[in-house]
């Protein structure tokens, strides 16, 4: 069996009995002449399913730090605060409904603040709450966003389907003109390998991809410290000229044009700087 699948497989409770039973043997105690149902019996019976219980938990833990083998609350866990993305939570189903008046009446929006009308599809019985005030004058029709009552995919509509009010709004017909779109929580497998709806960063090859950015990156600060040093140890017979006032290499890079030269520095670039722009201004 590999190694890491004896980390990570939990022991059941007759194996721990089991294990208890031989260590009192070894330990020269009878403890397999016990009576089963005795007191003595019973203790270690009672332990054994603790301990089985303990094992399930740091099996668990052991998953939880690898990508391939964490699920659940612990691959989240581990997403978050090892690769920095957070697992997609469900949401609620939003898209517009069309609210038309076909009677004489008017509903101003205070009467009617988001989330005190509640309508629903025929189709799915999935409810739904105006997102933003309703008001609606005589005869008029409106488009009002709604948002799902319930998380997830299911609380989702097709066009044309939610089509019924809960709310009393006499003389008033409802209908969604295009799709309310809901989804579900990122599983596993999306958040640990970056599906179609999950995050592209999170497969395991953006991951080391990552980690090479940050190598990089600190590989450019050696550069640029690199740089540093000789910019400021070049001769000043070489600074004094007005073309040359920086190295080739240090034009080259609109990340190396960073380099040192607020206020004086031991070459004296900082005054030659400062002259040249006075010379600039006076043109």
């Amino acid at each position: 069996m590999n190694p890491i699948e004896d980390l990570i497989r939990p022991l059941t409770s007759d194996e721990v009995l089991e294990r208890f039973l031989q260590i009192l043997e070894d330990a020269k105690v009878p403890a397999r002449s016990w009576r089963k149902a005795g007191a003595l019996r019973t203790i270690l019976r009672v332990a054994s399913i603790v301990y089985s219980d303990f094992t399930v938990l740091m099996a668990a833990a052991i998953r939880g730090g690898f990508l391939d083998l964490a699920e659940g609350n612990w691959l989240t866990a581990l997403a978050k605060y090892v690769y920095g993305v957070e697992r997609k939570p469900a949401t609620f189903a939003t898209g517009k409904v069309r609210f038309k008046n076909t009677g004489g009446g008017s509903f101003a929006p205070g009467d009617y603040p988001a989330g005190s009308v509640r309508v629903y599809s025929s189709e799915t019985k999935k409810a739904y709450l105006n997102a933003e005030p309703l008001s609606l004058g005589a005869f008029e029709t409106k488009l009002v966003g709604i948002i799902a009552v319930e998380q997830g995919a299911d609380s989702a509509a097709a066009p044309e389907t939610i089509d019924s009010l809960e709310t009393q709004l006499l003389g008033v017909e409802v209908i969604n003109p295009d799709a309310a779109i809901g989804s579900d929580e990122e599983n596993d497998e999306d958040l640990r390998h970056g599906g179609p709806m999950g995050h592209p960063q999170t497969s395991t090859a953006l991951f080391r991809r990552r980690h090479r950015r940050r190598a990089r990156s600190r590989s450019t600060s050696r550069v640029r410290r690199e740089l540093r040093s000789r910019w400021t140890s070049m001769p000043p017979e070489i600074l004094s000229r007005p073309s040359r006032v920086r190295p080739a290499y240090a034009s080259t890079s609109s990340r190396l044009r960073r380099l040192p030269t607020r206020g004086a520095s031991p070459c004296g670039c900082g005054e030659l700087k400062e002259s040249t722009r006075r010379r600039s201004r006076a043109t």
